[in-house]
């Protein structure tokens, strides 16, 4: 199937896929038997490419004799909250849906989630991973089972997992010591991650520099990788990314746009009014300068010049 960046997979064609493999969904409904032992006593949840990929999946599972449902938005909203009733109660054992279930829903007793389609997103990875992280009286953990195998180069795994964090390992540190995790139990599990690739100081610096560098300069950028625990020198390293001639640019953005909401200024006045605000956002005197004077360029004299 043609792989398009950062659209992927076209999904008319990949629910044709899923859709025409009843062989892929057997396997499926085998792997969930196998992994969680009992499916009699699970609360699953399917994530599928289309509606008629969740009609399809829940078939399947039914002739495999799991008791399933599809909701989407070809249900009605009774049809919706009944299905996830049942669930609730046990007499459905998995629900399949189509993006519905992404967020806004809550099901605490959920303890299987499926991943059945691609998705590049971590913020709908992470949603979708959410929908059975809730705590429920007699859950002991949730099962996790993804089926989506690595079918184009291109696709960003490494995005997903790092999305698990999101943050430094220090603030990862912190925050489990603040929920009474012992130290030499987290030291562990701070080693693994970073083994597995999830945990990476410096890609984490470097892309905090590149989303935040369009509103604030390096000494803001700095200051705030410090206060995430960034040792120094990956601090540095991300920072040096962030060219002289992009700060300006950056910061020539920020004026334009300050210089638009008010009067028309003279030099000395656009440094006063304009100036300080960069200077605040973190852009060294040099940079506000002349970013000051690129927004007056256009007819209005600079009495420095």
């Amino acid at each position: 199937m043609a792989w398009r960046r950062s659209r992927g997979y076209e999904p008319a064609a990949l629910s044709n896929v899923y859709t025409g493999h009843h062989a892929r969904a057997i396997k499926i409904a085998q792997a969930v038997v196998d992994k969680v032992g009992d499916p009699g006593g699970m609360r699953a949840l399917g994530f599928c490419v289309s509606i008629e990929h969740a009609e399809f999946m829940a078939a399947r599972f039914n002739q495999y004799g799991i008791p399933s449902a599809a909701i989407s938005t070809r249900s009605t909203r009774d049809e919706r909250l009944a299905a996830l009733r049942d669930l609730r109660r046990g007499s459905l054992k998995a629900v399949f849906a189509v993006d519905l279930l992404n967020e806004g829903v809550d099901v605490p007793e959920i303890d299987t989630v499926l991943f059945l389609r691609p998705t590049e997103s971590p913020t709908v990875f992470l949603q979708q991973l959410g929908r059975g992280l809730r705590l429920a009286d007699n859950k002991a953990c949730l099962t996790v089972l993804d089926f989506i195998g690595n079918q184009n180069a291109a696709f960003r795994f490494d995005l997903r997992y790092r999305a698990l964090t999101g943050i430094s390992r220090r603030e990862l540190e912190r925050k489990l010591l603040r929920r009474g995790h012992e130290a030499d139990e987290i030291a562990s599990a701070l080693i693994r991650l970073a083994e597995l690739g999830y945990m990476d100081d410096a890609a984490f610096a470097s892309g905090l520099v590149r989303r935040r560098s369009s509103t604030r300069g390096p000494v803001a950028l700095s200051a705030e990788l410090a206060g995430k625990g960034i040792e120094r020198s990956l601090a540095e390293a991300a920072l040096a990314l962030f060219a002289p001639e992009a700060q300006l640019e950056a910061a020539t953005r920020i004026a334009e746009r300050l210089y638009a909401a008010g009067p028309p200024l003279g030099y000395r006045e656009a440094l006063d009014r304009i100036g300080s605000k960069l200077m605040r956002r973190g852009y060294s005197a040099g940079i506000v300068r002349q970013a000051c004077r690129a927004v007056l360029s256009q007819g209005t004299p600079d009495p420095a010049a």
